[in-house]
């Protein structure tokens, strides 16, 4: 059996930089990877940007080790000959926040450091960096409702079918309501009620099972989209308002079998085999 002195799980940035430091001080080590090849996972998905460490609070250990590792990667990319360009940024805050006083700030800028031969790359608003993220996320959000809604109304059909087929296994139950005097809507109520409470049960799983599932897609959607898991939040008032919709999906579907079962009578539940 091969033994080493240490293992390295995941061959990413970080992964090969602590296997490295390892072998440098003498260590065996094996690095295991999940995938066909090296950093093809969240190293992979990178804005190919040496950051300066400013938007971390001041004095966190995100900011001390930005800032530290930054200055280490220009020093290693100089010693190794690796190419880069230290253009700077430059951060400028508005009084003006509305989207017409922001543009003309953003042209003024970007004429004066033009005009005195500064080369701008790239000038970018906080208020069209949210948008475009807020609308990229908005159609993930309308797919993931208009899902939503066809997995309910597909969950309404089969709890209609469902409840057809208990009207006709129970047509001797409901002969014994109608010989006791039952009326049309008291046994309506009856296959309504049980529609309305398959409904619940179903609400039940599915917020249980709202949280992990949840949680995963957000990581998913992060992971693919921004190389990082988006902050998950869980929606407690928007599990209970889609309660509402549950229960009146399942009384409407509940509401033929129903009705075909109010419209029974003794004769024909006499002549049921």
């Amino acid at each position: 059996m091969e033994t080493a002195d240490c293992v390295v799980i995941g061959a990413g940035v970080i992964g090969l930089a602590v296997a490295r430091a390892l072998a440098l001080a003498g260590r065996e080590v094996i690095v295991l990877e999940a995938e066909d090849c090296i950093g093809s996972g969240i190293s992979s998905r990178n804005s190919e940007v040496i950051h300066a460490g400013i938007y971390y609070p001041a004095g966190s250990l995100k900011a001390r080790f930005c800032v530290a590792g930054r200055e280490q990667l220009y020093a290693y990319c100089i010693e190794r000959g690796v190419a880069f360009d230290r253009c700077g940024k430059l951060i400028v805050a508005t009084e003006q926040h509305d989207e017409a006083g922001v543009m003309r700030a953003t042209t003024a800028l970007e004429d004066y450091l033009e005009h005195r031969g500064v080369q701008v790359n790239s000038i970018m608003a906080m208020s069209t960096e949210r948008a475009e993220g807020e609308a990229f996320f908005g159609a993930i959000i309308f797919l993931l409702l208009v899902m939503a809604l066809m997995l309910a109304i597909v969950g309404g059909l089969g709890l209609m079918g469902t409840m057809s087929i208990n009207v006709l296994e129970r047509t001797r139950e409901i002969g014994v309501l109608r010989a006791i005097g039952a009326p049309n809507k008291g046994v309506a109520r009856v296959f309504i009620r049980e529609g309305i409470a398959i409904g619940l049960i179903s609400w039940l799983f599915g917020a249980m099972l709202a949280y992990p599932l949840g949680k995963g897609l957000s990581d998913a959607v992060g992971l693919a989209v921004m190389g990082i898991p988006l902050n998950f939040s869980y929606s407690i008032i928007g599990l209970w308002v889609w309660l509402v919709p549950v229960v009146i999906l399942s009384a409407v579907a509940s509401f033929i079998p129903a009705r075909n079962a109010s419209r029974l009578t003794v004769r024909e539940v006499l002549a049921y085999e």
